[in-house]
């Protein structure tokens, strides 16, 4: 099971950083009428809440360089931007190096309970590593199909 998971996390996570890879500038960047975010924005929102799963699951501290939960948190939005925001680039190599870091949790205890388990907005308690991850999917898959649509107005 364990080996179907991270086999999974790895699909996703490359699907996401192959679109950011493929698209221009102009198309990271513009914010079509009626959406509150661009594609830059949910490449960053992704990494935040990811990390905020991983430090759960690991019991650490989050990796927030450049303080780019700042950024990407929920509520958040690239017009309340400055010239400090993590570029389109720093976030690929984030969520990269967070993937290698995710694959490299011990698989043992992934039905074990953590020590602060979240309760999503949807109302959903995630109490064990196995759920963060399998919830993680669904969050990222959300935030790729948000790009997706904004790729069809840009």
């Amino acid at each position: 099971m364990s080996q179907a998971l991270f086999s999974e996390l790895t699909f996703i996570r490359n699907v996401t950083i192959r679109i950011a890879n493929e698209l221009t500038q102009k198309q990271i960047e513009k914010t079509p009428e009626g959406f509150p975010h661009n594609i830059h924005w949910n490449l960053g929102h992704i990494y935040v809440i990811s990390e905020r799963f991983y430090s759960r699951i690991t019991n650490t501290s989050p990796h927030f360089p450049d303080n780019i939960d700042t950024y990407f948190n929920p509520g958040t939005a690239p017009t309340k931007w400055d010239s400090a925001v993590p570029s389109v680039e720093t976030i690929v190599q984030l969520l990269e190096n967070q993937l290698k870091r995710y694959i490299e949790i011990d698989s043992s205890n992934l039905d074990e309970k953590v020590q602060e388990p979240y309760t999503t907005s949807t109302g959903f308690t995630l109490s064990t590593p196995h759920e963060f991850i399998r919830f993680g999917f669904y969050h990222e898959g959300m935030h790729f199909g948000m790009m997706k649509s904004i790729l069809k107005l840009v």
